[in-house]
This record gives C-alpha cells, structure tokens and sequence, in this order.
C-alpha cells in the first residue's frame, strides 16, 4: 500500500493559527515603533527649536535680554502671525519659554539664561518638555 504524502488539516491549521499570532504581534511591534518615532520627532523638534533661540540670543548679547516667551510655534519656529496664510492650527504645538538671571538688562554683564520648549502629545495628551541653561555675555 502507497503511503500518500502531504499536510493533514489539523496540521495545516495549526501553522496557520501560529503564523496569524505572529503576524498580530509585528503588527503591534509596527505599532509602537511609529508612535515611538513621532515622540522622538517632536523631542527633536523642541530641541531644534532651543538651540535655534539661544543662538539668536548669543548673536545679540545680554544687553538687550530680559524674560520672555512666544508660541505656539510649528516646528519651523513660525508663529500663525508669521504666515499669509497659516496651516492648520494643530501644527503649532510648541511653546517656548526664557528666564534671565540676573534679569537686570542694558547693564553688560553675563545673563545665566534658562529655557524650556514645552508641548502635549497628540496621541497621549501627554505634557513634554526639553530644557536647557546657557550663559550669554554682552
């Protein structure tokens, strides 16, 4: 008697049950991965955005600095005001923030500044900030 070679249906099934919990579990792993990376976006945004007004900052002195902030801002450090026609509200997500200490301006001398860029998740509503100290001389 020949022996039929081949798959059984239990057999069959259970790969396939196996390969579909797989499959869920990189849909998942997927999952994380692009809101882990929309986190890290705006973390870089913010960081970009702190940078960017510190050196504006070391460029005009401490002669002129007193404590401030402005925003919201788009990840181009754009306010609304500054567009002819803005884009959509919910881009502009960012809030920037500076203290100086001593807040003693026009007087030459060295101003400790401490900034935050601050803003909420979309998708956690989650509050986030970056934060950063710098010295700006007159």
């Amino acid at each position: 008697m020949d022996k039929e070679k081949g798959f059984s249906l239990i057999e069959v099934l259970i790969a396939a049950t196996i390969f579909s919990i797989g499959l869920i579990a990189l849909a998942g792993a997927q999952l994380v991965s692009i809101r882990s990376t929309q986190s890290n976006y705006n973390f870089t945004v913010a960081s970009s955005l702190m940078e960017q007004q510190l050196e504006d900052f070391h460029a005009v002195g401490s002669a002129g600095l007193i404590n401030g902030n402005d925003g919201p801002l788009d990840t181009l450090g754009r306010t609304v005001e500054d567009y002819q026609n803005p884009p959509d509200a919910a881009n502009f997500i960012f809030n920037r923030t500076w203290t100086c200490t001593p807040a003693n301006p026009g007087t030459g001398n060295p101003c400790m500044i401490h900034m935050e860029v601050r803003w909420t998740e979309a998708r956690t509503g989650t509050n986030r900030m970056v934060s950063s100290d710098a010295i700006i001389t007159p």
